[in-house]
């Protein structure tokens, strides 16, 4: 029955990322017609709505009494955001050049924002107290980033425009999407909790080993799609972006269900890799504002390591 659960899972990541794509694109194509800047669709509505598949995986999880696979998801999410989909980037496009448009100080500030969860997360339960800390903690963040930018590169929104559309198509779009969210994301947490009883595992670890990897699906076929083309920047920015985005779901998770980490081998597990992971991220980029081919295989290799760990320690 596992492998069945397991197989069910694979259209189910898929129908998530074809439903969050169609939702993007409505809802960006909407708020340009309402004439909102760019840089409000950019920092706001853009990184919102490609997380939308692990803000929904999240909420039903939390609702249905098993926030820890909530937690396992975004934490492991982060991990396959910088080091997975970040070497994937490297090895593909032969190294990743950071431009002016990506300041290392975003970076580094960013950074410290995904590690910041884990903070909170040490005494073995992220409380709602801890869940308004991490929501305001991203709110003050993007108002920063949005106060010292005046504007955004609209190359980051203009792969999702199109002009050719009438209203009426976009909301029946963002409606459909919408759709396929609320149905995969129910059908995922349903069938993710049954493997964790079935393996007699803690939820927290099928968010780490499986959830995280199939909703970040979307950012590796960008990163894939955009290999070895001026856009590879933005697949990019938009990985930095959607890591620092989780941050704010686990705030909103932790809110509607305090989130119990019951294994500490675990947690701690997943904190030392993370922590390992971003400051091989940023000292790799500190290097001649770079991120080389053998730095993406080294990125790589250290996913496949935390792989091998967790499901030693399960």
């Amino acid at each position: 029955m596992s492998v069945l659960y397991l197989i069910l899972l694979v259209p189910l990541f898929w129908l998530l990322g074809k439903s969050a794509n169609l939702t993007t694109r409505a809802i960006i194509d909407i708020a340009k017609l309402w004439g909102l800047s760019d840089l409000t669709i950019g920092f706001v509505i853009l990184g919102l709505a490609t997380s939308a598949p692990e803000l929904l995986v999240g909420i039903n999880s939390a609702l249905k009494g098993i926030p820890g696979l909530s937690y396992g998801n975004l934490i492991g999410a982060n991990i396959v955001l910088l080091s997975f989909v970040v070497g994937l980037s490297a090895i593909l496009n032969g190294k990743i050049h950071l431009h002016d448009r990506i300041e290392q100080r975003t970076i580094y500030t960013s950074t410290i924002i995904i590690l910041f969860p884990l903070l909170l997360a040490l005494d073995g339960i992220v409380s709602r107290a801890d869940g308004l800390i991490l929501i305001a903690i991203y709110l003050v963040y993007l108002s920063i980033v949005i106060i010292k930018r005046r504007k955004i590169e609209t190359e980051i929104t203009r792969p999702f425009i199109r002009h050719d559309v009438h209203a009426h198509k976009l909301w029946l779009w963002f409606a459909a999407g919408i759709i396929g969210l609320l149905i995969g994301s129910r059908f995922v947490v349903f069938l993710a909790g049954n493997l964790s009883e079935n393996w007699h595992i803690a939820p927290v670890v099928v968010g780490f080993l499986i959830l995280s990897f199939g909703t970040n699906l979307p950012e590796i076929f960008i990163t894939v799609k955009n290999r070895n083309t001026e856009h590879n920047h933005v697949a990019f920015g938009n990985v930095i972006g959607s890591a620092v985005v989780n941050t704010l779901l686990l705030g909103i998770v932790a809110l509607i269900s305090p989130i119990v980490i019951g294994d500490s081998k675990l947690l701690f597990t997943g904190i030392a890799f993370l922590i390992i992971i971003a400051a091989l991220f940023n000292i790799f980029l500190k290097t001649k504002a770079t991120l080389s081919r053998n730095e993406g295989v080294a990125l790589i290799v250290i996913y496949i390591l935390f792989i091998i760990t967790q499901g030693i320690l399960k």
